[in-house]
């Protein structure tokens, strides 16, 4: 009996002549044919321009497997022209090609790469998915050096800042743009004006950012430090998470596009930002005069901004630091000490039943076991993230994706075990204080520990407050 094959191809990129998805079907219809194998035409799966790092974008692949389970099972291998073409990930190839064979009966074959079916093929298999790993991690560093060859060379490689636009991949002056950088130059070298002042006076004048926002002080000094404006290009200069990296690392180079301010403009405005910061730092009030044990705390429900604490003549005052600077449009502030007296009962209410334990622990852990038992917590939760793609793209149904949800939360819960006993077995406590029940909170507000110590305590076991000052409430929200 003639079995039946679906076919998967996959390319990445719309130049990979070779690997085109007419070249790999091609040669899959031929390898089928000599084999006796009948090619379904309606099981013919192909997505384009799409990575095999991950299968969670791979709607074709997704759809594949889908049908692949159902019950007859409608094609009896899958052809690819090559196993990188099924999978980049060695975790994504052992799942699937596991899932196919065991639940499907069904085979994985690379027409390009004959292997037995039997434990030696095994090896080979896994040793190809590896190398295919290892082909996708070093492209992504290939193309990074490229990244940072074209950025050496003044090459775009972000979207244009405020005064620009991209044409045929080029900075191009916007004009209406333009008159606004030159404005906020304008404003800080010849008037003097501080950031906040500029960026209250375009505000005020109707005007916004590239986003739409409204300008802030930050928005300002970032504006006079960027060297684009001058015609330079500055790359490489944060991580992914947005961390500086060391200036060795940046890559600042000569564009080959129009500068709105000229060098010598740039360069006075450098020199006043410098100045400033100086002076701020010089004569910056110390922390132990202006910090409140609710500090870090306070969040303005209509920005997410910081609240922040302000004195008058009589009383002290608590808002929007974004408001203050003129990033939000929440101006009103309210009485510190009516807002702090609140505070403190709503959390000397809540916390007649929660328990608490708050200290200072030196942890010393046995690195390998952690490191370890932490990798696989971090698989068994890419674990997750696949199951529910799965689901989402109709691959499992929802009786499937309840059942592995629960097996992987089953595991999550034995490497959590594991890790905590690494954890509790290492241990070497220097200091601990238990709070075993805090009844009276303003016990602790009231006492005479240090507020970087009621802070710390308040901190331990509340993530934000919320303030709503219109509607004259605020939300509590504790871990």
């Amino acid at each position: 009996m003639e079995q039946r094959a679906a076919a998967y191809i996959r390319v990445s990129t719309a130049d990979q002549t070779e690997f085109s998805p007419d070249a790999q079907l091609k040669q899959i219809r031929e390898y089928a044919s000599k084999n006796h194998i009948i090619l379904c035409d309606d099981h013919i799966y192909s997505d384009e321009g799409i990575s095999g790092r991950s299968t969670g974008k791979r709607l074709a692949f997704n759809k594949m497997i889908k049908n692949a389970k159902k019950k007859p099972r409608p094609f009896d291998v899958i052809l690819i022209h090559k196993f990188n073409r099924f999978a980049r990930n060695r975790e994504d190839a052992i799942i699937f090609k596991s899932l196919l064979k065991r639940d499907c009966g069904i085979r994985v074959i690379s027409i390009t790469e004959p292997i037995e079916d039997d434990k030696f093929g095994i090896i080979i298999e896994s040793v190809l998915d590896a190398f295919s790993e290892y082909y996708s991690l070093n492209l992504s560093e290939e193309v990074k050096k490229g990244m940072c060859e074209k950025a050496s060379r003044g090459g775009v490689q972000s979207r244009p800042p405020l005064g620009y636009d991209i044409i045929d991949n080029k900075l191009v002056i916007n004009q209406e743009e333009a008159n606004i950088i030159r404005i906020i130059f304008d404003k800080f070298i010849r008037k003097e004006l501080t950031y906040l002042y500029v960026a209250n006076y375009l505000n005020e004048m109707g005007i916004r950012s590239k986003n739409g926002n409204l300008f802030q002080s930050k928005t300002i000094k970032y504006i006079l430090s960027n060297p684009t404006y001058k015609g330079y290009l500055l790359w490489n200069k944060k991580e992914k998470n947005g961390a500086i990296r060391h200036s060795s690392s940046w890559i600042l180079a000569k564009g080959d596009f129009e500068p709105i301010i000229s060098e010598e403009e740039f360069e006075k405005a450098q020199n006043r930002v410098d100045f400033l910061l100086q002076y701020n730092h010089k004569n910056a009030r110390p922390s132990s005069s202006y910090k409140h044990f609710l500090s870090g705390m306070l969040v303005c429900h209509a920005c997410g901004g910081r609240m922040v604490f302000t004195k008058s003549k009589e009383f002290a005052y608590i808002r929007c630091r974004k408001a203050k600077e003129g990033g939000c449009s929440m101006k009103a502030s309210v009485r510190s000490d009516v807002l702090v007296k609140a505070v403190l009962e709503q959390i000397e209410f809540d916390l007649d039943t929660i328990d608490l334990l708050v200290g200072d622990v030196e942890v010393k852990r046995n690195d390998c076991d952690l490191d370890f038992y932490k990798q696989k917590l971090k698989n068994i939760e890419n674990k997750f993230v696949q199951a529910k793609y799965a689901y989402l793209n109709g691959v499992d149904t929802l009786s499937e994706y309840k059942e592995n949800k629960e097996q992987f939360q089953k595991e999550k819960e034995v490497m959590a075990r594991h890790i905590k006993t690494v954890n509790i077995d290492t241990a070497k406590t220097n200091k601990m204080i238990a709070i075993a029940k805090l009844e009276q909170i303003t016990e602790i507000v009231n006492s005479g520990l240090t507020i970087e110590h009621k802070n710390k305590v308040l901190k331990s076991f509340i993530n934000r407050i919320v303030i709503d000052i219109p509607n004259d409430a605020f939300v509590i929200e504790y871990y």
